[in-house]
């Protein structure tokens, strides 16, 4: 069953309902220009930095005949502080991926290694999807100011299980450039093109 409970975890562990999303203006991209070293004292050293507790992750990738067009793919992940409101680093991941078919559910999978992502926090093994745009993501679009052209997005989707993709969740948005200004359907299975999926969740590490 897919949902969003990626929010739901970001809701019990902040203790507020000021999650992340397109236009808010503390979204995790925002934090980018912010130190990924942290802050120096008056010695010259640098502090601690706090805990990391979730990523973001934003990709592109060419589908091709309902398929992930292989070498297309290409994933940015932000380590985000465990209050959501600091990015401690980020990293492009290795280009080396598999593509998987899709499911019941999800329309598109594709897989990346992480184990050799350098970043200051452990990744688990990723695998994000494309397929229907859900109601609760379509509201967060919303609120984002997007509701004209949410009819013609698709939906973002993560699995972090070991192996095989299962237990997906929404994290945000895919689209086409042509999605974006209103012209395209929403509808699978999926066109050719390049799909860009731009996170409104941060996820749990």
């Amino acid at each position: 069953m897919i949902g969003v409970g990626l929010l739901a975890a970001v809701l019990s562990l902040s203790g507020c309902a000021e999650y992340k999303f397109a236009a808010d203006e503390a979204k995790a991209s925002d934090f980018m220009d912010s130190s990924a070293t942290g802050g120096s004292d008056d010695t010259g050293e640098v502090d601690d930095l706090p805990e990391p507790g979730w990523f973001a992750i934003s990709a592109q990738v060419i589908v091709q005949d309902g398929l992930a067009l292989s070498g297309s793919a290409s994933v940015h992940v932000e380590i985000v502080a465990e209050d959501g409101a600091e990015v401690l680093c980020d990293a492009s991941l290795p280009g080396d991926w598999s593509g998987l078919s899709g499911d019941e559910e999800v329309a598109l999978w594709w897989s990346f290694a992480t184990q050799d992502a350098v970043l200051c926090a452990e990744l688990p093994q990723i695998h994000l999807g494309v397929g229907p745009l859900l109601p609760d993501v379509r509201a967060r679009l919303g609120a984002a100011g997007m509701d004209g052209v949410s009819a013609s997005l698709y939906g973002a989707y993560v699995s972090t299980a070991s192996g095989a993709p299962s237990a997906p969740d929404t994290f945000g948005y895919a689209a086409r450039p042509e999605d974006l200004d209103g012209s395209g359907t929403g509808a699978l299975p999926l066109l050719d093109g390049t799909y860009t999926l731009t996170p409104l969740y941060l996820i749990a590490l």
